[in-house]
């Protein structure tokens, strides 16, 4: 087992629902009504799949574009970064708070990065991934203080893909945005009797027994109030699973069920 600190990140939806195969499976999803302007007319019916491939095309395309301008745009602040690391005052608060502001913008560069990298692999297959390096990596992005993170998941590995890195990206920012006073989190990993699981567990204030069923839900919570939703459609492409198995007031505690066939104790 291994600890450390890392230095934080300081109802009604109005959804609709439709249906999701992943693997075989079927699943529930929700996506925003859309409201008036021009996308909101009938769409002729034509050939699903040159539909689905014009609507491919435009989709890449304008990820593409909006990469682009988001990349100019953080090369303009790196610009600026550059020309104020001569006049940066020497207030040790506002160094550091600057400090974390810039490694906000790293990761926003990294993540829009990785995005078109995703894309362009076209979905990456499967892959034995290391299970304590993939957590490490999803820490990486992120400047969490006063949070004591410790690893226990042994040489476990995990069969999935690049995306795992942000479902445990989310479940701990999750963890320092609405835990309350969080001090430590702790990841586990254990084999029961038909499965492995993977634990991320907190010391805060905990979900609340009538919320438990909500928080995976596309727009519930505060900020975006996709995150969860996000972990869980992730994890449902690698068919594991997620749930919130804790206590109010005594933390939250989310356990990730891998499948037979997913997980292997390297030797």
């Amino acid at each position: 087992m291994q600890c450390y600190v890392i230095g934080g990140l300081h109802g009604n939806t109005g959804y609709d629902t439709f249906k999701a195969q992943v693997n075989g499976e079927h699943h529930d999803a929700q996506t925003p009504p859309v409201q008036g302007g021009p996308f909101s007319k009938s769409v002729p019916k034509g050939r699903p799949a040159e539909d689905l491939a014009c609507t491919t095309r435009k989709i890449r395309l304008m990820l593409s574009i909006v990469r682009h301008d988001i990349l100019n745009a953080i090369s303009v602040i790196h610009g600026y970064n550059d020309l104020l690391s001569d006049q940066m005052p020497k207030d040790p608060e506002f160094r550091r708070n600057y400090t974390n502001m810039m490694k906000a913008i790293n990761c926003i560069e990294t993540q829009v990065n990785f995005t078109m990298d995703y894309l362009d692999a076209c979905g990456p297959h499967s892959n034995w991934y290391n299970l304590e390096s993939t957590i490490r990596d999803a820490l990486s992005g992120y400047a969490i203080t006063n949070i004591l993170i410790s690893i226990d998941v042994g040489n476990a590995e995990i069969l999935a893909d690049p995306l795992m890195t942000k479902v445990f990206a989310n479940l701990i920012d999750n963890a320092v945005r609405h835990g309350g006073n969080v001090t430590e989190i702790r990841i586990t990993f254990a084999v029961s009797e038909n499965h492995g699981l993977i634990t991320i567990e907190d010391d805060g204030i905990g979900v609340p027994l009538e919320e438990k069923g909500r928080i995976f839900s596309p727009g519930y919570g505060r900020n975006t109030g996709m995150g969860l939703y996000l972990t869980r459609m992730i994890l449902a492409t690698l068919e594991f699973s997620v749930q919130e198995a804790g206590r109010e007031g005594y933390g939250a505690r989310f356990e990730i069920r891998v499948p037979p066939g997913r997980y292997r104790i390297a030797g």
